[in-house]
């Protein structure tokens, strides 16, 4: 038995969902120096404006990583919602 040749490049997929999880971290991260920095000081317009990048760069990757998932499943378009 013959088998395929194994690469050290994961799938798209399991790639953009790992980019994702990190950039999960990054923002929750933000959220908790925010959060510190709004009980401590008035001054916190730096660490919300990297806070609303974050979150922007977050939203693009869920995005993305959604479009991987879809072509990776076969799916059309079409979803299935609980009602």
């Amino acid at each position: 038995m013959t088998r395929a040749p194994v690469s050290s490049t994961p799938p798209e997929g399991a790639r953009s969902l790992a980019d994702l999880r990190s950039q999960a971290a990054v923002v929750q991260t933000l959220f908790d120096h925010v959060e510190r920095l709004a009980s401590a000081s008035k001054d916190t317009q730096v660490a919300r404006e990297q806070l609303v990048e974050e979150l922007r760069r977050l939203g693009t990757m869920a995005l993305d990583a959604a479009a991987a998932m879809a072509r990776a499943s076969g799916e059309t378009g079409s979803t299935q919602r609980a009602g």
